[in-house]
């Protein structure tokens, strides 16, 4: 397969982060980022080794020798930027949370599909080998009839990310990082939601901070909290009729403890490769098949993460995504 040349639009965090996660991944490459500005641009290229950077979002996309754009977070922003992306020919990876409206979420899937062009959403738990390893657990019975899910989120943001506490730049702890829990849930059961309720906690005029999330899938419970302001360890606890399946900092799950009647043991993956990494080599695997969606990552399960986010907003605060 021949190397697959990635551009960045973004100066900030996550392109750090991407960057070091494809250095994972063979035949794949950062070549290009690109900025606000063309000076931040150049200063993040510099300190990251890349080979060009641009002062604006759509010279990047009309470069010809890149093959898939990355967008990482900044949700006001994603819906035009994978839009522009697409319709230059490039294929698409888009953070999480992946637009603002599940309406603009399923028109760049029918985009892509037209042209026939990848588009995924990062999803990147999904593809820890851990993760693998406990949802073919919990399928073999390990703890028995898997009747109950709790996921807390506390998400590490950088400190000038003002945007959060703003509905309308698609802020908000539910809408950052609500699709977490929604899409690892369905994977581990290969359940659907189907009934979902939750509150919020926010300051007067502002988005929400933390978020409570209750839902069903595959006639089990899942209870989910996730936080833009409180800080603490991400968890993942899994409830069996026989036992139980225990997972700290679950978004890089290394370790994971499984209590049954007949004791306790643990599940422990020494790879040092990133999740981001794991998630990357699949995206390759999907371009080197032609496939334009993902078969873990579905458009499917995509929009009905967002079903649920904006049905939840709505409820609580009439409609704000319009």
């Amino acid at each position: 397969m021949a190397q697959i040349s990635y551009g960045i639009l973004g100066a900030s965090q996550p392109a750090t982060e991407f960057v070091k996660a494809i250095e994972q991944v063979e035949e794949a490459k950062v070549v290009a980022i690109a900025g606000r500005s063309l000076a931040d641009a150049q200063k993040q290229a510099e300190r990251l080794g890349l080979e060009r950077a641009y002062g604006s979002y759509e010279e990047l996309c009309e470069v010809s020798d890149v093959d898939v754009i990355y967008i990482p977070k900044y949700n006001r922003a994603h819906y035009a930027c994978a839009k522009y992306a697409l319709e230059h020919g490039k294929h698409v990876l888009m953070a999480q949370p992946f637009t603002r409206h599940k309406v603009g979420a399923g028109e760049l899937f029918q985009l892509a599909a037209n042209k026939n062009l990848l588009l995924m959403e990062e999803q990147s738990v999904l593809f820890l080998p851990l993760m693998q390893r406990i949802k073919a657990e919990v399928a073999k019975g390990t703890i028995g009839k898997l009747r109950f899910i709790e996921i807390k989120r506390y998400l590490k943001l950088a400190n000038n990310n003002d945007w959060l506490q703003d509905l309308a730049a698609g802020g908000g702890a539910l809408n950052v990082g609500g699709s977490n829990p929604l899409e690892l849930a369905a994977y581990l059961t290969d359940g659907e939601v189907s009934e979902w309720a939750g509150f919020a906690e926010n300051n007067i005029g502002e988005a929400d901070r933390s978020a409570s999330l209750t839902f069903k899938v595959a006639d089990l419970l899942v209870n989910a909290f996730v936080t833009t302001e409180l800080t603490g360890e991400d968890k993942l606890t899994l409830v069996g009729t026989d036992g139980k399946i225990t997972v700290p900092n679950y978004i890089e799950a290394k370790v994971a403890t499984v209590e049954t009647t007949s004791g306790t043991n643990q599940l422990v993956d020494q790879n040092q490769q990133s999740g981001l990494a794991y998630l990357l080599a699949h995206f390759n695997e999907c371009l080197a098949k032609g496939l334009v969606a993902s078969p873990l990552v579905t458009p499917a399960q995509t929009i009905k993460a967002l079903t649920v986010i904006e049905d939840l907003y709505q409820r609580w605060y009439g409609d704000p995504l319009n």
